[in-house]
């Protein structure tokens, strides 16, 4: 077997009472890690960038005047799901930026990195408690159909998209003292 696929596999190493010897000297650089990090850092990048068009997108068609869903207060909870997608990616788009173009200035500075830090602890909550919210309107509208639309309006779920807001982002105000917890450089 050669050297680079012993060391790609661990078999170099050996396992248990068994173990590899080579009597070459390894010559080829190993570039596993190096491949892996281009290649996760080319799927992030698609994953961000096509992330924001899509959920962009999304609100756009969802909160238009003429949409095909006009009537529905699904709508509004889809367009904050999208939202709260959104501000997900976009909070952990600087780590991205910073490890393909080489720029460190967000890490310098502590209040980038606690207000990265609230937003990223802030968007995956809301887009659970939005699809909980949505979970809980299309139950009323199946479990109680001639009720549903006098019950469930448009203003009450902007009501409740509301509060979800707020109550999350009291919640996580302890995304600043996380920061001072972790330590400095770590954004």
């Amino acid at each position: 077997m050669d050297d680079y696929w012993l060391n790609m596999t661990g078999l170099k190493k050996g396992f248990g009472n068994h173990s590899f010897n080579t009597t070459r000297n390894q010559t080829e650089p190993d570039t596993t890690n190096v491949h892996f990090t281009n290649l996760h850092l080319t799927f992030t990048g698609f994953v961000i960038i096509g992330g924001l068009m899509f959920n962009s997108f999304c609100i756009y068609e969802s909160l238009k005047k003429r949409s095909t869903v006009a009537k529905c207060v699904a709508k509004y909870l889809l367009a904050a799901i999208c939202a709260a997608d959104i501000i997900s990616l976009l909070s952990l788009s600087h780590v991205w930026i910073e490890a393909v173009f080489h720029v460190g200035a967000t890490r310098s500075s502590p209040i980038f990195c606690k207000i990265a830090t609230f937003f990223g602890f802030l968007g995956p909550m809301l887009c659970t408690f939005f699809i909980v919210e949505l979970t809980f309107t299309r139950f009323h509208a199946v479990r109680w159909p001639l009720q549903h639309r006098s019950q469930v309006t448009s203003k009450r779920t902007k009501v409740a998209i509301s509060l979800t807001v707020a109550a999350c982002a009291i919640y996580n105000t302890y995304a600043f003292e996380a920061y001072d917890i972790l330590g400095q450089g770590r954004c």
